[in-house]
């Protein structure tokens, strides 16, 4: 799980600077990424979508999660395998009943509400991050868990990133297993990133 020393003090700085982001300007923020994303013909047509579930300051998808149940799509939620380094998914129907407090305290279905899915249903993937390289729009520097798992996605599932504006940097340092997304949606704008 290490990274590389390069990135550790980037890491720190945009983390701290999304930390202190003010709670109304990135409610705000959060309100016009949902919007822009609910608009997305990705997402439109996903019959299944995978996200993860948001923390602290991080792009809130608690939204997000409910509006897709309430279209009728299956969503896939990660929860933490610590000895395999990466994420398994699990089917989230209720998500005012089934979630608890896991691993590095990110809520996770309790394990009665289990109900594992591969990652390769998903039509449409949400990856979080605390910072994107505009360069090559690598995601993260998050732990390496959710590029383990996108490595195994088919190349026609869409990747999207869903990131503050103030996350966008021009370059970052890259590490071999940095996957890239298709799309980072921002609440400014939506990116193609195999069209810039």
């Amino acid at each position: 799980m290490q990274r590389s020393d390069n990135k550790e003090p980037i890491r720190a700085l945009m983390l701290s600077a999304r930390d202190d982001f003010a709670e109304k300007d990135r409610l705000s923020a959060g309100r016009l990424i949902e919007s822009k994303l609910l608009t997305l013909d990705e997402f439109r047509s996903a019959t299944v979508l995978s996200t993860y579930v948001s923390k602290a300051s991080e792009v809130d998808t608690h939204d997000i999660i409910r509006e897709a149940l309430r279209l009728g799509k299956k969503v896939l939620v990660p929860v933490t395998d610590r000895d395999n380094r990466r994420p398994v998914f699990s089917e989230l129907v209720d998500p005012d009943g089934e979630l608890a407090l896991g691993t590095f305290g990110i809520l996770e279905p309790k394990p009665e509400f289990r109900r594992t899915v591969p990652l390769k249903q998903a039509e449409l993937v949400l990856v979080p991050g605390i910072a994107w390289d505009l360069g090559d729009y690598g995601p993260g520097y998050g732990l390496d868990y959710h590029d383990n798992a996108l490595r195994e996605l088919e190349p026609e599932t869409c990747t999207l990133g869903l990131s503050y504006e103030s996350q966008l940097l021009p370059r970052l340092p890259s590490e071999g297993h940095d996957v890239r997304v298709k799309m980072i949606a921002t609440e400014r704008r939506v990116i193609n990133c195999f069209e810039e």
